[in-house]
């Protein structure tokens, strides 16, 4: 049975943490969720981390629908 799993901003990112939980999604483990909301937020913080252009490219399958 895979449990159902709402991931904020904040399990996102890092990716380490990110890394793990869609692991665990691949495995079958778990159904994960998310919100646009949480994407955009994801992007935000991804951009100031790294830069804007940078983090449109390194999401562009999960920020951006």
């Amino acid at each position: 049975m895979r449990f159902p799993v709402f991931l904020d901003a904040n399990a996102l990112y890092p990716a380490s943490l990110a890394d793990t939980l869609l692991r665990l999604a691949e495995a079958e483990v778990i159904r994960p969720h998310w919100s646009d909301e949480v994407m955009l937020e994801l992007e935000r913080n991804l951009a100031k981390a790294i830069g804007a252009k940078a983090a449109r490219r390194g999401c562009p399958r999960l920020c951006r629908n």
